[in-house]
């Protein structure tokens, strides 16, 4: 029975070291695949940070870029708009002299004309013409008067056609 006990105790004892084997094997590979996991994780990360350092750049870049086409666009239209305005300073001072010109040739054409016309007639035939010309318009002021009168009379007599047997306009 000793001999068996000592056996069965061998064979225990052979079964311990076994499973304690087989145990340090799993975890030598347990640790060998957290150790691999690790380094894999640290590999991502530092992929994962070198890709957001390289992505930050590129946007700054970018952005500064951006800010610096912004400022040579926005200098450019400036230039080009106070050269617009100043162009359009100059054409509106040609512009105003043109027609100062003008004038000056509109007032030098009609002294012109006017002495030719003054050589032309004699001035009591032009005094004549001009006093034929105020007694007209005198005799035109006159008719439109009248004709108002007559306008309102006959608006009257439109408006009340009982009172128009007797109307003072007739003595006119």
């Amino acid at each position: 029975m000793y001999l068996k006990t000592n056996n069965r105790l061998k064979d225990i004892e052979r079964e311990y070291n076994e499973r304690g084997n087989r145990a340090a094997e799993t975890i030598n590979e347990l640790q060998n695949t957290i150790s691999h996991l690790r380094d894999e994780i640290k590999r991502i990360k530092e992929s994962g940070d070198k890709k957001l350092k390289d992505t930050t750049t590129k946007q700054e870049e970018d952005r500064r870029n951006m800010k610096k086409n912004y400022t040579t666009n926005l200098e450019s239209m400036r230039k080009d708009n106070e050269s617009q305005h100043n162009r359009n300073r100059t054409l509106e001072r040609r512009i105003e002299q043109m027609e100062a010109d003008h004038e000056e040739k509109i007032t030098q054409l009609k002294l012109a004309f006017e002495e030719k016309m003054r050589g032309l007639m004699p001035s009591s035939v032009r005094q004549e013409l001009e006093d034929t010309i105020d007694s007209l318009k005198s005799q035109v002021n006159s008719l439109q008067q009248k004709s108002l009168v007559l306008q309102e009379d006959l608006d009257l007599r439109n408006q009340y056609p009982q009172f128009s047997a007797s109307s003072p306009i007739k003595a006119l």
